[in-house]
């Protein structure tokens, strides 16, 4: 979608996402030793405010500056809020210093393949430590429920894996997942890749 028309769904009354943070990005995060955090393509802010909440220092990247508007108003207090820092950010023209954070997650960034690689080589680049990417698995536009249904833009963790150049790292997690199992009327698969850079990576 163009920055147009997520301006427009960001600029109503409605939220267009629930309030809560990313499934998968809780489970791993609650793993690590707070400190500096990416989160891109934060949307209207849920990740990185529980990222905050837990203690860690934020910057939320975004395109669209509706949807830092509204992430913004959403943060519950002072506190919470001087930990992020909501920035206007084109991903396609991103260049972030080199291992400049500690964690840099990109959930649910969905466009076509030579993008989608750009952007996650880019967060590559950006973290220090651990980089959790977390998408509709490509599987989901058949087997599952919602999600995009151009399978152009879906993707499993081992594709994303073989786009990075990693050498070095340890690869955490590289595997498809569920949501909402025990229900087929709204399952829906993830793939989540989780690398951790080693000292030499």
């Amino acid at each position: 979608m163009s920055l147009e028309n997520w301006q427009s769904r960001y600029s109503q009354p409605d939220r267009v996402w629930s309030n809560r943070p990313n499934q998968w990005l809780v489970e791993v995060a609650s793993q690590l030793v707070p400190g500096s955090a990416i989160d891109v393509g934060s949307g209207e802010g849920a990740d990185a405010i529980w990222l905050a909440e837990s203690g860690w220092r934020v910057t939320g990247l975004d395109f669209a500056p509706a949807a830092l508007r509204r992430a913004a108003e959403h943060v519950p207090n002072p506190e919470v809020a001087g930990r992020i820092i909501w920035q206007e950010q084109d991903l396609v023209s991103w260049r972030p210093t080199p291992r400049s954070a500690d964690f840099v997650s990109v959930q649910f960034f969905h466009a076509q393949p030579e993008v989608r690689s750009q952007v996650h080589q880019r967060a590559w680049e950006a973290t220090r430590r651990d980089l959790l990417i977390v998408g509709h698995d490509l599987t989901n536009a058949t087997e599952g429920n919602g999600g995009p249904p151009d399978p152009t833009v879906l993707y499993s963790a081992e594709e994303v894996l073989a786009s990075l150049d990693v050498t070095g790292a340890d690869v955490l997690a590289a595997e498809r997942r569920s949501r909402n199992p025990d229900d087929p009327q709204s399952i829906m698969w993830d793939s989540m890749l989780w690398v951790r850079r080693g000292n030499s990576g």
